[in-house]
């Protein structure tokens, strides 16, 4: 595996040598928005996870990354990703390479591949039931059968079956379909490891005995798997159908060598700001309805409310108010100057949040208001590592803007975990996690 980093500059001679020579796969890549090209010549990945280019790994690695343990902050990612996509309703551009199965314009090997075993720890082999009679069986009785086919004895006049048959629905362990989604689980661990992701993913190695011949070539495998989506109405087993024929169309059939594949963001800062709020406890969904509208006027007739201002986490305790933005940004100090830090508009959106609820603070009268960004680390603790303010802003009392450094490894391992922080402790540089 290859470890590249986000927005960290590359020539293209450097990139030549991991795209195997290959300018077109460069130049498809500009056009994904997954390489930036400067007019210095120089080029950077705008994106964060996994890219496969014929035997090809590589992984791009947030922006704030350090030299060191690269494997396993890849893993701890992936991990993260796993669960990302599972939780939160994903925007259009984080699909395209996150991948979405039932997607007819795209199609994405990873992503498809991730669904398809991931299904099968959760859920096991596909299986159908078949219905069987059981001869004195606990289910219900099948008279008609049992009419049929057993002889009645007649006592004092009235008609009585000593046997009887019932209706009994058993797993059908020949069934064609379980066979064929072993075969996709084989062939899915198969594909996995030739590239030496299994272990990055977590995954077992998966392997049936299964007699391929018997079903059938590729083509017959895609009209039967069709006439099995058609009579399914399980939508559970609907997504795995859809999976398993995009994997055997693009995969078996289609086979392209020259393919390229993501499993990924080209926009970390939603994964950065989504994580966050979940950890916070983000109450803005509650509170938005608080934020006024702009209301626009024309010919003193037409009224139209446009949309207003959205901050992007709030948190509300008894006595505490906090406005947090989660900025995707790396400060640093270069020449005396500080760089890479939000924009002018950043912090003015940011003093207008807080002018947006004053009321409701005076209301409620919230002793503990902090106005807060976010800034992702590598390191291990939370700290306070300076302020951001605008004079004549501030002179409407409202606060300084604090800058918070926050362990990316902490906020993700917690998203993914289901766990959240008490925005008091939080506030206080110090880690208590809630129910």
């Amino acid at each position: 595996m290859i470890f590249v980093k986000e927005l960290e500059k590359y020539n293209i001679n450097y990139l030549k040598s991991i795209f195997l020579n290959d300018s077109s796969i460069i130049e498809y890549l500009i056009s994904k928005k997954i390489l930036i090209k400067y007019d210095s010549g120089f080029y950077s990945f705008d994106y964060v996870g996994i890219l496969l280019y014929k035997d090809e790994v590589i992984f791009s690695l947030p922006k704030y990354t350090q030299k060191s343990n690269y494997k396993d902050k890849a893993v701890k990612l992936l991990q993260l990703f796993g669960q990302y996509t599972k939780r939160e309703k994903l925007e259009e551009e984080e699909l395209e390479t996150f991948g979405a199965i039932d997607s007819t314009t795209s199609y994405n090997m990873l992503s498809t591949i991730i669904f398809i075993l991931n299904d099968y720890i959760e859920n096991g082999v596909y299986t159908n039931e078949k219905s069987v009679n059981e001869l004195n069986g606990n289910s219900e009785i099948n008279w008609q059968k049992t009419i049929d086919d057993v002889m009645p004895i007649l006592s004092n006049g009235n008609v009585l079956y000593l046997d009887y048959y019932t209706d009994t629905y058993i797993t059908d362990d020949e069934n064609y379909f379980m066979q064929l989604h072993k075969y996709i689980i084989n062939e899915c661990t198969k594909k996995l490891d030739s590239y030496g992701l299994i272990e990055y993913f977590g995954f077992s190695r998966f392997e049936f005995d299964v007699d391929e011949n018997t079903l059938g070539s590729p083509n017959y495998i895609t009209t039967k798997l069709n006439n099995e989506l058609s009579i399914q109405f399980v939508s559970r087993k609907q997504i795995l159908l859809k999976a398993m024929i995009s994997f055997i169309n693009n995969v078996i059939i289609n086979s392209d060598n020259n393919f390229v594949s993501f499993y990924g963001t080209r926009s970390f800062n939603l994964v950065w700001e989504k994580t966050c709020g979940y950890v916070l406890n983000n109450k803005y969904p509650i509170l938005k309805k608080l934020i006024s509208n702009p209301i626009w006027t024309l010919d003193g007739v037409i009224e139209y409310k446009a949309p207003t201002l959205k901050p992007d986490i709030l948190c509300v305790t008894h006595n505490t108010f906090a406005i947090l933005d989660a900025k995707y940004y790396k400060l640093e100090i270069k020449n005396d100057t500080i760089v890479g830090h939000p924009g002018v508009e950043d912090v003015t959106k940011q003093y207008l949040y807080h002018l947006a609820f004053e009321a409701f603070i005076r209301k409620f009268n919230f002793s503990n208001v902090k106005n807060v960004f976010l800034l992702p680390t590598e390191k291990n603790s939370l700290s306070q590592i300076g302020t951001v303010k605008i004079d004549f802003l501030r002179s409407l009392t409202l606060r300084d803007i604090l800058l918070f450094e926050v362990p990316a490894e902490m906020i993700f391992e917690m998203y993914s975990k289901g766990k959240k922080i008490s925005i008091e402790s939080f506030l206080n540089l110090s880690i208590e996690t809630i129910e």
